[in-house]
């Protein structure tokens, strides 16, 4: 195995990458001198009194490094220092005066010790260690989330294959596999998301509008986060930044505001040749929210929909029970006769439907249709004979939503009886395969 200058091997297989000058910030002695805790105090703090003014809680969340959570696979003699600066400004955070921080260090530690944290091929935490950082968030502030937390029997397991943003980095890629968690019966959904210049920003929302709300900062490690984070809310709004957007707080009027990092973000250096200086976030405005929001599709704080995104970046796993494939970059496969969804249960008192975008797997004169059903709650709701894309509207009727509503969830089943491997006509995958969903939408 080829291995580029920018990672390390360590044992058991598990990469640690150089760059964010982890390995100095973790493991060797970075700078960083008191001036520059008392700047990150001074932001810390500054951030706390805004948000107080505004009658909501603030809360830091840094996510500690692989390298910290892990240093028995560490590669060679290197091991944690003690004295690192994420540790030195969580002390100095809990003095007079100053907001604190959640670094959850013992919280990812103990996890680790019966499940994978961090994934061997890629930077970021598996869903395990996301849990285990939400679990640890509420633990250290659980007046700030409503109920509560998440038990481990609220979650359902599923498996995959990745070859992660460090693995491909390799000459010779390497995959994984990969234990996906996902919340049974999940209360809130995401309603909106985009990628824009100012990051990507996701809207979550449930239909207990009594509950509190809440606006998040971070960086891409809160992405497995945030539908954990989302069941205390009647509304989230997650903007990946390092900065505080000042006029999307007053206008979003949050109960809490989170501002994650990580940990090579504490001294990360202003310039290659100015160690002692670190590069802090520069909060304000986000100069045109209008723009962003509608650009976004975030204008919408009094409606409710379900969106279902079935790419490896959308939020399908948390709805998809059987018959379903892994994850590809923009869809998902349904696979042999059935394919079910459990979803959240809307609001009653208006008119719903749900929306597919898909496409049957078809093989030119040999394979040229497929049947589909749509069934809820044992009522068929439409049937295709598909010889092409899928975009459709289907009508949710109200006693099929009450039936819904008495169980807890609205159960989706996609029968589609002419599901086919492309092996029986030459071509080398084994999947049977039926439809190719790329997203579902309940609106209203």
């Amino acid at each position: 195995m080829q291995v580029k200058d920018e990672i390390a091997v360590g044992s058991d297989g598990m990469l640690f990458h150089r760059f964010d000058w982890a390995f100095e910030q973790v493991c060797g002695d970075m700078p960083f001198p008191a001036s520059q805790q008392a700047r990150w105090i001074s932001l810390l703090n500054a951030r706390q009194t805004f948000c107080a003014a505004l009658g909501a809680r603030f809360l830091t969340l840094v996510v500690p490094e692989r390298h910290a959570v892990y240093p028995e696979r560490l590669p060679g003699e290197r091991r944690p220092n003690p004295g690192r600066p994420v540790l030195r400004l969580a002390r100095a955070s809990c003095g007079e005066g100053g907001s604190g921080l959640i670094y959850p260090l013992e919280a990812l530690r103990a996890t680790s010790r019966f499940e994978q944290t961090f994934h061997l091929t890629d930077q970021h935490m598996t869903d395990a260690g996301a849990y285990a950082c939400y679990r640890a968030l509420i633990d250290h502030c659980p007046e700030a989330f409503h109920g509560a937390p998440l038990s481990p029997s609220a979650l359902t397991r599923s498996e995959s294959r990745l070859v992660g943003d460090l693995g491909i980095r390799l000459d010779d890629e390497t995959d994984e596999p990969v234990d996906h968690l996902r919340i049974t019966r999940p209360q809130a959904a995401k309603i909106a998301g985009a990628r824009l210049q100012a990051g990507r920003i996701d809207v979550y929302e449930q239909a207990d509008t009594g509950l509190p709300k809440a606006v998040w900062f971070g960086d891409s490690h809160s992405f497995s986060l945030l539908p954990f984070i989302a069941e205390h809310f009647s509304r989230l709004v997650a903007v990946q930044s390092s900065r505080l957007l000042t006029d999307l707080v007053e206008f979003e009027t949050p109960d809490l505001v989170v501002c994650q990092t990580s940990e090579t973000q504490i001294a990360y250096p202003a310039a290659p040749d100015r160690l002692d200086i670190v590069r802090l976030p520069q909060d304000g405005g986000t100069d045109g929210l209008a723009e962003l929001y509608a650009a976004g599709g975030l204008s919408r704080p009094a409606s409710y929909a379900i969106k279902v995104e079935f790419g490896i970046e959308g939020n399908a796993h948390h709805f998809c029970i059987d018959g379903w494939s892994a994850p590809e970059p923009t869809q998902r496969w349904s696979m042999g006769a059935r394919s079910t969804l459990r979803l959240p249960v809307p609001p009653a008192g208006r008119n719903w439907s749900l929306r597919i975008q898909a496409h049957p797997f078809l093989v030119a004169t040999r394979h040229e249709r497929q049947r589909l059903a749509v069934v809820c709650h044992q009522r068929t709701l439409a049937a295709f004979d598909l010889t092409g894309e899928l975009s459709a509207s289907i009508d949710l009727p109200g006693e099929t939503l009450a039936a819904a509503a008495r169980d807890g969830h609205v159960l989706i089943e996609f029968l589609h009886p002419d599901a086919a491997s492309p092996s029986q006509f030459g071509g080398q995958d084994p999947r049977c395969l039926a439809l190719c969903f790329r997203s579902l939408t309940v609106q209203g």
